[in-house]
């Protein structure tokens, strides 16, 4: 008997210890695969980040391209009128505004204008890669080349005459004030974290750290790997004394064997892991929205290139919210993670009421005021990881993560009752009101059937005069009902016929999943 009993709790404890190793195993593992799913997502966003300065610097080789094809260069040692329209182009130009040259193709210079110093003498080296990619048929880009105190860079193409080149066309940027520097600078990509982009020399041509520009970025072998065109990820001890390891992510620009990578204390890196998603959907908008404006003001130089690439613009220019590219950009990455953790994602569609008589009776600005009071006040009620946009016209939409039944009935309301304070436009006092529809994606389902569903639900609100429509999404993108509310109660106390109340619920709308 004390045999069995012996055997018993020995039993129990070797099945309570293989349970609890295996607990502990599950957990070390979820661990080490969220560490690795967070390291894939930063390196992932450094691959974008670089192609972004590439981008830049694609565009800025097209501005000096337009100026150097023109068909007005004398060429001649010394031209007066060559002089000067280097100095309009240097004036003009928002990417390379510190000078520009003609040079024959032997090197020797024909004609400069330096904005407010001296130019790089033709025997600096930082030309040296410059002159290499020019050798083989594409636009140089040298290394940084300091000039009286000054780190400047400089842009080479070819002056082409008859498809033959007769000579080189070089602009100067100083790398302290370019527009690159402004957006690395307003980057926000995690606590403690640090983006740069480096020269084929390792040398910062653009940081957080303004003082950093035009020093060697001491970050380990993340530099060697950027400007070998490799992807990844390294540690490095820190060099300020605090102790404890650094974190950086590198990728190759594409152009000029640059760099870029960003760099953030280990232990902070792997401590933000739910939070870090968020922040860096951020950095790309600011990112992107920097670009776009980068590309607006081209636009007075190429026209036409800016006509072919206005669908890309990202941001709203009345109300300042996000356009269709945000709102895509962020269900796709609200759906990723809903389909690894299961939480619920919504869109809600908003139409403002009677937006056209406000145009007709109080005029086109008193529209626009009016338009611009409805997307802050939904930006104010949203959450700060909610995406608020204007799709056109009247219509705003959002994207929600994390909200079920009646939170998500709550929020919808909310909006109503925020947008719907008076506000006093060209003199008079308009009360806006907008026709809400939501759809909730609990289970599985594709983003058009999603945005379809809260399409259909915002017009079943305005058809039936509820003002609200809130639709949940089955497996396979049916609609089923929840529960469905009475309408408001008007307050207790008064008399007399009272207007219609809204309905608010969860409902099963016939005209989608039936």
């Amino acid at each position: 008997m004390k045999w069995r009993r012996f055997t018993l709790l020995a039993s129990s404890v070797l099945i309570v210890t293989v349970l609890a190793g295996i607990a502990g195993w599950a957990q070390l593992s979820a661990a080490s695969q969220a560490r690795s799913v967070h390291l894939a997502d930063r390196n992932q966003t450094e691959r974008i980040l670089a192609g972004l300065t590439g981008q830049y610097l694609q565009f800025t080789f097209l501005a000096v391209d337009t100026e150097a094809q023109s068909e007005r260069w004398q060429l001649t040692s010394h031209s007066a009128a060559d002089t000067a329209r280097l100095k309009a182009f240097v004036s003009s130009s928002p990417l390379t505004g510190y000078g520009a040259a003609l040079v024959a193709l032997t090197g020797k210079p024909i004609s400069y204008y330096p904005s407010t110093s001296a130019l790089p003498p033709a025997t600096d080296p930082g030309y040296a890669p410059m002159k290499l990619a020019m050798l083989a048929g594409k636009p140089g880009l040298s290394a940084v080349m300091t000039v009286r105190g000054r780190p400047v860079v400089a842009f080479a193409v070819p002056v082409m005459r008859a498809g033959v080149p007769v000579a080189v066309f070089l602009a100067y940027a100083d790398i302290r004030s370019w527009a690159l520097e402004g957006y690395v600078q307003k980057l926000a990509i995690g606590p403690g974290a640090s983006a740069y982009t480096v020269d084929g020399q390792g040398v910062v041509t653009a940081a957080a750290d303004r003082s950093l520009i035009g020093t060697k970025l001491a970050a380990g072998s993340a530099v060697a790997g950027a400007l070998t065109g490799r992807f990844g990820s390294t540690t490095f001890a820190r060099q300020d004394g605090h102790g404890g390891r650094m974190l950086a992510s590198y990728a190759p620009v594409g152009v000029g064997g640059w760099g870029a990578m960003t760099v953030q204390p280990e232990s902070v890196f792997y401590g933000s892991l739910a939070s870090h998603s968020d922040r860096v959907v951020l950095a790309l908008v600011v990112l992107l929205g920097m670009v776009v404006i980068l590309l607006v003001l081209l636009n007075h130089r190429r026209h036409r290139l800016a006509q072919e690439l206005a669908d890309q613009r990202l941001y709203d220019p009345l109300t300042g919210l996000g356009q269709r590219v945000i709102f895509d950009l962020k269900l796709e990455t609200a759906l990723a993670r809903r389909r690894r953790t299961g939480t619920p994602v919504a869109v809600i569609y908003a139409d403002l009421d009677a937006f056209k008589s406000v145009n007709d009776r109080l005029g086109h600005r008193a529209g626009d005021q009016l338009l611009m009071t409805v997307g802050s006040r939904l930006r104010a009620v949203a959450r700060a990881d909610d995406a608020v946009v204007r799709l056109g016209g009247d219509e705003f939409a959002l994207v929600v993560e994390g909200l079920r039944g009646d939170a998500m009935i709550e929020l919808v309301q909310r909006l109503r009752d925020a947008v719907g304070v008076d506000v006093v436009i060209g003199g008079e006092r308009v009360t806006p009101r907008l026709s809400v529809g939501a759809a909730v994606l609990e289970a599985s389902g594709s983003p058009d059937e999603l945005v379809h569903a809260a399409d259909l639900a915002m017009y079943r609100a305005k058809a039936t005069g509820s003002g609200v429509h809130v639709t949940v999404l089955d497996t396979g993108g049916l609609a089923r009902s929840d529960q469905a509310a009475s309408p408001v109660r008007p307050e207790s106390g008064r008399g007399g016929p009272t207007r219609p109340q809204d309905i608010v619920g969860l409902q099963r709308d016939p005209f989608y999943g039936s």
